[in-house]
C-alpha cells in the first residue's frame, strides 16, 4: 500500500476496533511521516496489567496531545478520545469486516504462545486477555 503522507496532517489520530492492524499502520505512518508512535495501551497500562491512575493518565495524554505534531494510536477513555479527535487534523479510523478484526485478534494472541509481542506494554501477557479483547470487538 502506498501513502501519500504529503496529505497528512502533523496531529493524526489512529482509532477502530482492536485486531485491525491500527498499531502496525501507526509505524507505517511513523516512518512516512518522521513522527513518533504513541500508543494509548502504553499510557493506560503498567506492568501486570496494573492501569495508570486516571488523573496521571490524563496528564500523559495531554501532554502528548499539546505537542505541535503526533500520532496517536488506540481508545482510551471516551473523554480522552474525543479530546484527541477534535485536537487531531487527520483522523484514521480503521474499520475492517468484524470477521476481520476477529481472526486477526486471534492470529495474534496465539503468536504470543511462542514469542512476545514486542510492541506491547512489557510485563503484560497477552495470552490471559484474549477473552476480554475478543469482547470489546464490536
Amino acid at each position: 500500500m502506498e501513502f501519500r503522507h504529503n496529505v497528512l496532517g502533523r496531529r493524526i489520530a489512529i482509532v477502530g476496533n482492536a485486531g485491525g492492524g491500527k498499531s502496525t499502520l501507526a509505524r507505517q505512518l511513523a516512518q512516512l511521516t518522521s513522527i513518533s508512535v504513541t500508543q494509548v495501551d502504553h499510557m493506560i497500562w503498567n506492568p501486570g496489567w496494573v492501569r495508570t491512575p486516571e488523573a496521571e493518565l490524563r496528564v500523559l495524554h495531554d501532554e502528548v496531545v499539546s505537542r505541535t505534531e503526533w500520532l496517536i494510536e488506540g481508545f482510551g477513555s471516551l473523554d480522552a478520545t474525543i479530546f484527541r479527535l477534535k485536537a487531531a487534523d487527520t483522523i484514521v479510523f480503521v474499520d475492517l469486516p468484524l470477521r476481520t478484526h476477529y481472526w486477526w485478534a486471534i492470529k495474534h494472541q496465539m503468536k504470543c504462545v511462542f514469542r512476545k509481542r514486542e510492541d506491547f506494554v512489557p510485563g503484560c501477557p497477552m495470552l490471559p486477555k484474549t477473552w476480554a479483547l475478543l469482547q470489546t470487538i464490536a
